[in-house]
């Protein structure tokens, strides 16, 4: 579903991990002995998430489905998925 959020991973440069939550701006920065010593945050603009697409996304589902996406607690905000990964690739190359 395009309105959730997820953990985003990406491996960079020196085998470094790079690890975001998609509802917010601070990537963490992870070396191979797993001990965590960065963060690389960036403010980010919420992009408000309206309910007409969540309907649209619904369209041509099954009732029970769309009943369960639409009875959900979704964000009001768009996940920052494409975000991160640009910031990831600019940043670390």
């Amino acid at each position: 579903m395009p309105f959730g959020r997820e953990s985003i991973l990406r491996m960079g440069e020196g085998d470094r991990l790079y690890v975001d939550w998609t509802e917010l701006g601070d990537i963490a920065v992870t070396p191979p002995n797993g001990i965590q010593y960065n963060t690389v945050t960036h403010p980010l603009t919420p992009i408000p998430l309206v309910c007409q697409e969540i309907e649209l996304y619904v369209e041509g589902y099954s009732d029970w489905y769309r009943e369960r996406v639409l009875e959900a607690n979704l964000a009001g905000v768009k996940p920052s998925v494409r975000l991160i990964s640009l910031m990831i690739s600019d940043a670390f190359g």
